[in-house]
């Protein structure tokens, strides 16, 4: 199985709830372990945070959209758990930090 996570400039805007979005996606992340643990379930799950960057200045190589802005997707492949019921709660904490560092690690 495999999770993707968007992050997007939204991710860091507050909700209505005064949360912030990337906290809601790992609280979300959180129920669904609980939720495999609940029932017995042993699925090993691929974790992959993505963006897309656009960028103010066209790049040779890059792609161009419709409405001529250059960009460039950008994908970190985060870790693979393995089994759930032995510490996800460490599996949260590398994709709480590494959601927190994606903005610099694309820039």
């Amino acid at each position: 199985m495999t999770w993707l996570i968007e992050l997007t400039r939204e991710m860091w805007q507050f909700a209505y709830d005064g949360q912030l979005f990337y906290e809601k996606a790992i609280n979300f992340l959180n129920n669904g372990f609980e939720r495999m643990i609940t029932l017995n379930m042993t699925h090993e799950i691929k974790v992959i945070i993505f963006g897309r960057v656009y960028y103010d200045t066209k790049i040779e190589g890059f792609i161009v959209d419709s409405n001529g802005n250059c960009y460039c997707d950008v994908y970190k492949d985060l870790c693979t758990v393995v089994n759930s019921k032995r510490g996800f709660r460490s599996y949260l904490r590398l994709i709480r930090k590494e959601i927190l560092h994606f903005p610099a690690y694309i820039n």
